[in-house]
């Protein structure tokens, strides 16, 4: 006797109080009973595919847990960081460290995505932020002003003059003892703190290798200043020797580096 025979014999008692019961039990059971088929033939169908897709499942597996793939990844998102910085271009208050994994493939395209996050709002919360963390609120609110006016030259000279102070500020030193400034200080900064966070986090190292870069190349010292950059340069604006007009964007560039410095790499720092 199966399990369908008891329970239609104890259901055709009619002294059996739990009649009703057991009478329910049987019409959930045979609704059961019809499904079993379908599902055995979905499990075999699953299966069946599983068999086949294992092999590629496994070799990505094994590839994304293999050292061979986390050291080309790796490299893979240093080469795209630096390519970032290399366009003038670090974090700002709206973008996060994932953003930055995809390099551009021109300088037009990288302010393209960039463009969306240059707005007032934003960088009225970047300056909130830097006088937060001590920088000069007196200036702040002048290169506010400036951005808003659309003084944009003015704003971006600012701007470069508070970075400076924050890079003199790191202390490095050439042979002769004079302080470093600018590019020079960023460099010394990278070549000193590069390998320790390279070991310790790789966002961490991303993070700085970015901004270190964008700050090289918006301090970069052209000889005799010729081959002006396409974005804002600190040397052609502030020896006036620029022949293009600074724009909302390079001002942006310059309190992105700024921000990026004062701000997230303290964060580094105290991690």
């Amino acid at each position: 006797m199966n399990i369908f025979d008891f329970l239609q014999v104890l259901n055709g008692d009619e002294n059996n109080p739990l009649s009703a019961q057991l009478n329910n039990a049987i019409y959930n059971l045979s609704v059961i009973s019809k499904s079993i088929p379908t599902l055995v033939d979905n499990y075999l169908k699953l299966e069946e595919k599983w068999q086949k897709e294992y092999p590629k499942i496994k070799k990505i597996i094994l590839e994304v847990a293999s050292e061979e793939y986390a050291k080309n990844k790796a490299e893979e998102l240093v080469d795209n960081y630096e390519k970032w910085g290399n366009y003038g271009w670090t974090l700002n208050a709206e973008t996060n460290p994932t953003f930055f994994g995809s390099a551009p493939g021109t300088l037009d395209e990288a302010n393209g995505k960039m463009e969306s996050y240059c707005t007032v709002d934003t960088i009225t919360r970047m300056c909130n932020e830097l006088k937060e963390k001590g920088v000069n609120g007196q200036d702040i609110d002048e290169v506010l002003q400036c951005y808003k006016e659309e003084k944009y030259k003015s704003c971006s000279l600012l701007l470069f003059a508070l970075l400076d102070h924050e890079l003199i500020g790191l202390g490095y030193r050439y042979d002769n003892n004079k302080l470093k400034n600018g590019a020079s200080a960023a460099k010394a900064l990278l070549d000193d703190r590069g390998e320790q966070y390279k070991n310790e986090l790789l966002v961490y190292y991303l993070v700085l290798l970015i901004t270190i870069k964008a700050i090289m190349k918006l301090f970069e010292n052209k000889a005799d200043f010729t081959d002006e950059p396409n974005f804002i340069n600190r040397h052609f604006v502030s020896h006036g020797m620029s022949n293009r007009d600074v724009t909302s964007l390079d001002c942006f560039r310059v309190i992105s580096a700024l921000y990026s410095f004062v701000v997230l790499f303290p964060i580094m720092e105290e991690a």
